[in-house]
């Protein structure tokens, strides 16, 4: 779901002889999108319809759940998913794409889990430690695209903002399995602090 379908779907809406018609449906599937593209959609659909209904054969993910939450009646078939939402922030600290020149959007969702992480994996929850471990992500990224902006390569390939952004994403998802390990990171930490 992006900018550009609002316009679009305006167009197509244009054509509905008369308006409010009684009841509009949709019929969604997506992975998601923007996140300011469904408050607009259903304001637009609003202004045709008197009643929105959102018909979902396979999935309303992110922004398309928050579409579909916006509908007066949602119908979904039994293998039907909505999914998590998981806003971005976008702005100008934000790493560029150097394919497509544009700023990468940073996942709350994922910042959040890898606060969780260093919480409940790694046992540091003192706000200051907590400070420093995301302070340290972040210097290990900028260092990985300032890496990129100088044109280095690392393992043998270009490391790439994406690329960068699904190892993280990937550690973050992993978490789970390391707590069954979690003794040893503690032992290790306590072992750390006693030199």
């Amino acid at each position: 779901m992006s900018e550009d379908a609002v316009r679009h779907i305006f167009d197509h809406l244009l054509l509905l002889g008369r308006r409010p018609i009684p009841k509009l449906d949709i019929f969604l599937v997506s992975n998601g999108g923007s996140g300011t593209v469904p408050w607009r959609l259903v304001s637009l659909f609003r202004e045709f319809a008197s009643e929105l209904g959102v018909l979902i054969p396979y999935r309303a993910y992110s922004a398309a759940s928050l579409l579909a939450l916006g509908a007066d009646e949602i119908v979904m078939h039994p293998f039907a998913e909505l999914g998590p939402i998981d806003p971005t922030v976008s702005n100008e600290f934000n790493p560029v794409d150097q394919a497509t020149r544009q700023r990468i959007g940073i996942s709350v969702e994922d910042v959040r889990a890898y606060v969780n992480f260093v919480k409940e994996t790694v046992g540091i929850t003192h706000e200051d430690e907590l400070v420093k471990a995301l302070e340290a992500l972040a210097e290990k990224l900028v260092t990985k695209l300032d890496a990129q902006d100088g044109g280095l390569t690392e393992r043998g390939r270009r490391a790439t903002d994406r690329g960068a952004f699904s190892r993280f994403q990937r550690a973050v998802s992993e978490a789970e399995l390391t707590r069954f390990i979690q003794a040893d990171y503690q032992a290790e930490l306590a072992r750390r602090s006693e030199r």
